[in-house]
């Protein structure tokens, strides 16, 4: 559910994340999610609650911080997902299949 890989070409209304973005960074694919076909949904741990995107697209990065971190997906607007904590700002969401990623909290609600 809302992972969506990087390199496409949708281009989406908004980009949020708090740092600087380049050209490559504000556009999204259409299209699949992050899982594969037949590949079970493993959850890392049990979560605490779930966050819905507020931005048109948001950034889902390696770690908690804009700096010295990799986008490994993007979320739009209306996602729902799992988290699992909330640390200095960041939430750790469930992407499915055992991975996991931080989305800044200026961006989601909690539901």
């Amino acid at each position: 559910e809302g992972l969506i890989p990087r390199g496409g070409s949708a281009n989406e209304e908004q980009q949020a994340d708090s740092g600087a973005e380049t050209p490559a960074d504000q556009e999204a694919s259409a299209g699949q999610d992050g899982g594969t076909a037949g590949e079970p949904d493993v959850s890392l741990e049990e979560p605490v609650g779930r966050i819905r995107v507020t931005a048109g697209t948001l950034n889902i990065r390696s770690g908690a911080t804009t700096q010295g971190t990799e986008i490994i997906g993007k979320a739009k607007k209306g996602e729902v997902y799992p988290y699992l904590s909330v640390e200095n700002g960041w939430y750790y969401i469930d992407l499915g299949g055992g991975e996991g990623g931080y989305v800044n909290e200026e961006f989601v609600e909690e539901e």
